[in-house]
């Protein structure tokens, strides 16, 4: 009987114990650095960007989901041609975003650095 009770009070202690785990997060997030450079931008986005006002015009009934759908396909269903105007901004973003992480990188690097007189060791 008590190793029957013991079993139960060990095996809800565990599912107690991954619900709130996972509930609460206990697991400690890195805090994000607001200087830090935005990240690139996929084609598909700068297609989003142009296409989603002209779509919501032509098509107001539809909600955000069914327009993100509608878009997906139309960009699943455009040609290589008519897809590198949107290819040729991601990969100019894309250089953007690998620059400003260069200069922001130095910048981390460098404030890391002390600048202050190093400290004298007395020989005795």
């Amino acid at each position: 009987m008590n190793v029957v009770l013991l079993i139960v009070l060990y095996l809800c202690s565990l599912y107690l114990y991954n619900k709130y785990y996972y509930k609460f997060n206990f697991t400690k997030k890195a805090k994000k650095d607001k200087d830090a450079p935005k990240r690139a931008i996929s084609a598909f986005f700068f297609y989003n960007q142009e296409r989603r006002e002209k779509l919501k015009k032509e098509q107001p009934k539809l909600d955000n989901k069914e327009i993100i759908k509608t878009m997906s396909a139309e960009w699943n269903a455009l040609s290589d041609e008519k897809k590198k105007p949107y290819i040729a901004k991601a990969e100019a973003d894309k250089k953007r975003y690998e620059e400003e992480k260069k200069a922001y990188d130095a910048k981390k690097k460098g404030e890391g650095k002390t600048t202050g007189k190093k400290s004298a060791v007395k020989n005795k």
